[in-house]
């Protein structure tokens, strides 16, 4: 007869740490991404589906593909997913893009889900913020802790490594889902916010991720300029791409049609603090 296996102590720390919240409820900021599809999947363990609501912001920083993964591992987990359209365009401290940018991003997102959170009568709301994340300047804590949030995947001490081995654990669709970030993060710091600059991002990089690109982002450099990063292992294949000339010249005129005249590739390639 073969032993059980024991659960997974960062699994059981999550739960743990969630267990509080079982009688009262908890709002789940979810944004599709790894980190808050765990926190999701451990509160609705530890909860009850009737205990959780998931809200995703829809703004111009969220990309259309981004948003249709967010449903799709929301339905994957069997949660109730909640959406509504955010504003933070409309604040110019966000627009301003000065270095704070995710501080306005975040106290936007989290006034909507404070909403959500009153209607259901739940008294918390918990953010996918992990151990990792103190790695980067992170202007968005600030607003999350103002607005009186919890970070249960912080609490349990869990950092990317952790949350990827327990999403593949489990089977889940997004365990090997790479890191992402708002379309606004493309901008270098001072350029201004506006819809017309993320959707040139959108349209060049949703162009290249048809094609089968994962770690994937276009830097807006200029109105007229993306400089693409890719992680380090899918530079050859990127580099032989844009060498052949149907790729090349259907890229550029993907690019064109959005106002984008010029495409680089950036031979460092993409890296993120936490991620191997």
């Amino acid at each position: 007869m073969e032993a059980a296996l024991s659960p997974d102590p960062a699994w059981t720390r999550l739960l743990d740490v969630l267990a509080p919240h079982r009688d009262t409820g908890l709002v789940v900021a979810f944004s599709g991404g790894l980190d808050s599809a765990i926190l999701l999947d451990a509160a609705l363990e530890a909860l009850g589906r009737d205990r959780v609501t998931a809200f995703t912001a829809v703004s111009p920083s969220l990309s259309q593909r981004e948003l249709a993964e967010a449903r799709s591992v929301a339905e994957e987990l069997g949660a109730t997913l909640e959406t509504a359209e955010t504003f933070e365009l409309d604040d110019p401290g966000y627009v301003a893009n000065a270095g704070n940018r995710c501080y306005f991003c975040k106290k936007e997102l989290f006034s909507a889900i404070e909403r959500l959170r009153v209607a259901r009568g739940f008294p918390a709301i918990g953010y996918g913020y992990h151990v990792d994340d103190d790695a980067d300047v992170r202007p968005g804590l600030k607003a999350a802790l103002e607005a009186g949030v919890v970070r249960p995947l912080y609490a349990a001490g869990l950092g990317k490594a952790d949350l990827r081995r327990l999403a593949k654990a489990r089977g889940r669709s997004f365990a090997d889902k790479p890191s992402q970030a708002c379309l606004s993060s493309r901008l270098p710091m001072g350029m201004p916010v506006t819809r017309e600059r993320l959707s040139k991002v959108e349209i060049v990089e949703g162009w290249l991720k048809d094609r089968g690109y994962l770690q994937l982002r276009g830097r807006l450099d200029k109105d007229d300029l993306v400089r693409l990063e890719v992680a380090p292992a899918e530079l050859p294949r990127l580099a032989a791409d844009l060498a052949d000339d149907g790729f090349r010249e259907a890229l550029l005129a993907e690019a064109r049609a959005a106002g984008v005249l010029r495409v680089t590739l950036d031979l460092v390639g993409y890296h993120r603090a936490g991620e191997a």
